[in-house]
């Protein structure tokens, strides 16, 4: 086994200890700036400052005392060059942001959905926008009044994993708020004269979905993480996932065929926008006691490396995942629960 290979296996047995990441993103509105990380708990935390250029580069660990704050001088080298910060942790433990000139640009966590900006105070409204899926993305800008009515549609496209400001034109004044979509994963942020912000609504986005199929949530076996959205035709395969659903103590993991894309349905259901993954379940194959260290993982491991992903190992065997619930087609496609 080459080093690479056992330094990849060696990190997907660490990240299946961990269930949910939070993947905290900036606007990167300056080639050199100071990156704050500030730990918010009394315990010592870890993270990572992740590198990607059109694909996923490096990890590096980054370990913060008590309360403490680490300061990064941050230096992008090429234009597609993007960083990020992963925590592995509970969501909310760890607050980060870049420092431009003066200027603070705060990092959210939101990947998707439908997020709607209030009008800055710029007398050019600007917003920066960042492709996060590995192939083109059509970005849908709306321009809303105070009574939230659409006055005016804009759509751009965007090349894999690229950024980009996306200017109002100056003549439009009408308008006060401004309502962001996009095909793929992205991230959004409204510049201002003190840095940015970020969505005040933030929403799932609708999509289509096959009413003939069954839909069913996987997700940590413990409370909270992250979640992905299996699609089944195959009728036996339904019954025995139906199964799992009744019957918790059954443990057994879920396997399954990747492609690339969301495909419509696989959601981050424990997410607030209910964000589409950028790939999908393409076949559920089988469901088991044991699986090998190669499929497995956790959702965010292969998002990271979803091209190289989908080749090889070309499935998933997520050790401490499990079937959780059944999804009506009309709640996957809305993104939204239905009582």
């Amino acid at each position: 086994m080459n080093k690479l290979k056992a330094v990849f296996i060696l990190g997907l047995l660490f990240v299946s200890i961990f269930t949910e990441a939070e993947v905290l993103r900036w606007p990167q509105a300056c080639d050199t700036g100071q990156l704050e990380i500030k730990n918010l708990q009394n315990t010592d935390l870890r993270v990572w400052l992740q590198k990607f250029r059109s694909s996923f580069v490096s990890e590096s660990e980054i370990n913060i005392k008590p309360l403490g704050l680490m300061k990064i001088n941050l230096k992008t080298t090429s234009p597609d060059e993007r960083y990020s910060i992963l925590n592995l942790n509970a969501p909310g433990l760890v607050e980060v942001q870049l420092i431009c000139s003066k200027k603070i640009y705060p990092a959210h966590h939101f990947e998707g959905g439908i997020l709607t900006y209030r009008k800055s105070d710029l007398a050019e409204a600007q917003m920066w926008v960042e492709n996060l899926y590995s192939g083109t993305n059509q970005f849908t800008f709306e321009f809303l009044n105070r009574k939230f009515e659409t006055i005016r549609t804009v759509n751009v496209t965007l090349k894999p994993m690229a950024k980009y400001i996306y200017k109002a034109p100056v003549r439009m004044t009408a308008w006060a708020y401004l309502r962001v979509s996009a095909s793929q994963r992205y991230a959004g942020f409204n510049l201002n004269s003190a840095g940015a912000e970020g969505p005040f609504l933030i929403n799932p986005q609708a999509s289509k979905t096959d009413v003939k199929a069954a839909y069913f949530v996987v997700a940590p076996n413990q409370v909270g993480g992250d979640s992905y959205i299996v699609k089944i035709t195959n009728s036996d395969m339904i019954l025995r996932a139906r199964e799992q659903v009744a019957h918790p103590n059954l443990e057994q993991i879920v396997f399954a065929k990747v492609q690339k894309g969301a495909s419509g349905f696989n959601r981050n259901w424990s997410k607030r926008e209910k964000s589409f993954w950028s790939w999908s379940v393409s076949e559920v194959t089988n469901f088991a006691d044991i699986g090998s260290t190669s499929c497995n993982g956790i959702p965010q491991s292969l998002e990271d490396r979803v091209d190289s992903w989908v080749k090889q190992p070309g499935q998933i065997c997520f050790w401490s995942y499990r079937i959780k619930e059944e999804l009506t087609a009309d709640e996957v496609a809305s993104g939204m629960k239905i009582q």
